[in-house]
């Protein structure tokens, strides 16, 4: 990024949550509001494909068994073909079951897709993906104030130094970490979201 690009953003902590209900009231489908100002895009070289089978996938059916996993994965294996346009898959790392399922998965030697974690910005959660030798994980930082008020019981400060402090003991175990912006349509983009992207940066 070129020096004269780059932006600095403060972080707004404010007392109460700012929930925007005039973009998303209680009683209506959420709005979308349109405004002049664009942005010019930027796409990397090369896209890939990130898959969520293992994740998002089993939040909406019944669960699938550790057997269901190896086979769906060695599937998409076989479907990348070597190619790495299936990049990576991830996976839940919390219960027996879900290591079990990464395990097997590990057995078949594929390159790829790459199995990478899934945690929570917990403490208790960052030593869950060295245990598997896990390279890369996603972490969930929830970034809108329905998350960081109402859910997790915090103010946009404290949960942006919690934040912080899981994806740098990630770092210190040499594990790369991938921040998942959960719920950015309802945040404050310019109050929390880039300047937690900056200090990520920083890191």
């Amino acid at each position: 990024m070129k020096e004269n690009n780059k932006r600095k953003f403060t972080l707004k902590n404010p007392e109460e949550p700012q929930l925007y209900r005039d973009i998303f009231p209680y009683e209506k489908v959420p709005l979308t509001p349109l405004k002049k100002e664009s942005f010019p895009l930027n796409p990397p070289e090369k896209i890939w494909i990130t898959d969520t089978t293992f994740r998002d996938g089993q939040q909406s059916q019944p669960p699938y068994s550790v057997e269901d996993i190896q086979n769906i994965y060695r599937l998409l294996s076989e479907l990348d073909n070597n190619t790495g346009l299936i990049r990576q898959s991830e996976f839940f790392l919390y219960t027996e079951k879900d290591i079990k399922a990464v395990e097997k998965c590990q057995s078949l030697g594929a390159t790829y897709p790459e199995i990478t974690g899934w945690i929570r910005a917990n403490p208790r959660d960052a030593s869950l993906p060295k245990k598997l030798d896990i390279k890369e994980t996603g972490i969930l930082t929830s970034v809108s104030d329905y998350h960081i008020f109402l859910k997790l019981r915090k103010d946009r400060q404290q949960a942006m130094a919690d934040y912080l402090e899981v994806v740098e003991s990630i770092l210190n175990q040499g594990i790369i970490a991938r921040c998942h912006f959960e719920d950015v349509t309802r945040s404050d983009i310019y109050g929390f979201a880039l300047p937690f992207a900056e200090e990520l940066m920083k890191l």
